[in-house]
């Protein structure tokens, strides 16, 4: 394996934090402790995304949140993966049917990514964001759904494992 730019990886990282937590602003000291990147290296990382408008910051508050260069990027990656574009925007009619919370990830080289979610969270289930990431073994497999089953539910062949479950059950539909 390549070793990994470290630049790249650190911009990744940030990216990878204020997608995890979409409801808050982070300063750069904020920034700068949960990735373990020293203040000064993550100044100038932000002050290049920024430019760039993979981050913006709060005139008033010194806060950073996502820019908008990652709206077109997230517009762009739905175009070329039609399969996931298409399963999440059947999350909704999918967690009505089964009556359970429903998340969608697609897998990486290390983890799993959480990129949609539907249904009422269980106050018994897994608590997860949209963008967070997780060991491939950490989630239970049982939980899992292929995409290929997600595509066929129209057909009425989604596994019966999962007709009728258990309220407050979470199904995660991998691809």
């Amino acid at each position: 394996m390549p070793r990994p730019a470290l630049s790249a990886d650190r911009a990744l990282q940030v990216i990878d934090v204020l997608v995890a937590h979409p409801t808050q602003r982070f300063t750069l000291t904020e920034l700068s402790r949960r990735t373990a990147v020293n203040p000064a290296s993550a100044h100038a990382l932000l002050a290049v995304m920024l430019r760039a408008g993979y981050v913006q910051r709060h005139p008033e508050h010194k806060t950073y949140s996502l820019g908008p260069a990652l709206v077109a990027a997230g517009e762009t990656a739905l175009e070329q993966l039609p399969a996931l574009r298409m399963a999440r925007d059947r999350l909704g009619s999918l967690s009505n049917e089964l009556e359970l919370e429903v998340v969608l990830t697609s897998p990486t080289e290390d983890e799993i990514i959480f990129v949609a979610r539907a249904g009422r969270p269980s106050a018994f289930g897994l608590v997860l964001q949209v963008g967070q990431r997780s060991g491939n073994r950490s989630f239970p497999r049982q939980h899992f759904v292929d995409s290929r089953e997600v595509c066929a539910r129209d057909s009425g062949i989604l596994p019966a494992r999962f007709r009728g479950g258990p309220r407050g059950s979470i199904l995660a539909i991998g691809f």
